[in-house]
């Protein structure tokens, strides 16, 4: 069964190249998701530092893997590829899903090109996600995403 999908993630579907055909999946199929939980938004940093040449995939020293966040009815789900059992070379993912009422802040740091998404679950500085960003590439979608979660989150209409 295919979801209907909402703007923002049929633009990341076609304007992202080289977006991981297991992100793809995830994007387009409801076999990840409750069948009450609908993508409400989403966020897409794409890979960066690497060159495909005949087919290869060469990386550079500043390689940053596709992360993909997505804001469902339910919580926030994190995709990562790669993952910490799994080469990079693989492309290989790593899911996470954090429900709402276990989220206790969220956190948008922008300074200069450098910017910080954060969400906390726990006491104190436990962060269960940190993500870092280009916000030269990025800033209005973080902060786009960033109000979504603030109305999950906190009930705001």
């Amino acid at each position: 069964m295919t979801r209907h999908l909402n703007p923002h993630i049929e633009k990341i579907i076609n304007d992202t190249p080289y977006l991981p055909l297991a992100f793809q999946s995830i994007l387009t199929t409801d076999t990840y998701f409750a069948a009450n939980e609908d993508i409400i938004d989403c966020l897409c940093f794409e890979r960066e530092g690497f060159d495909i040449k005949s087919n290869f995939i060469v990386k550079h020293d500043n390689w940053q893997p596709t992360i993909l966040m997505l804001a469902t009815h339910k919580g926030v789900t994190i995709l990562v590829e790669g993952g910490s059992k799994i080469s990079d070379v693989l492309f290989g993912y790593r899911l996470t899903h954090i429900p709402y009422a276990h989220i206790i802040s969220i956190e948008l740091d922008v300074c200069m090109l450098n910017g910080r998404l954060v969400i906390s679950t726990g006491e104190g500085t436990e962060k269960h996600a940190v993500i870092q960003f280009n916000t030269a590439k990025y800033y209005q979608e973080c902060e786009r995403f960033m109000g979504t979660l603030r109305k999950k989150i906190f009930g705001e209409a």
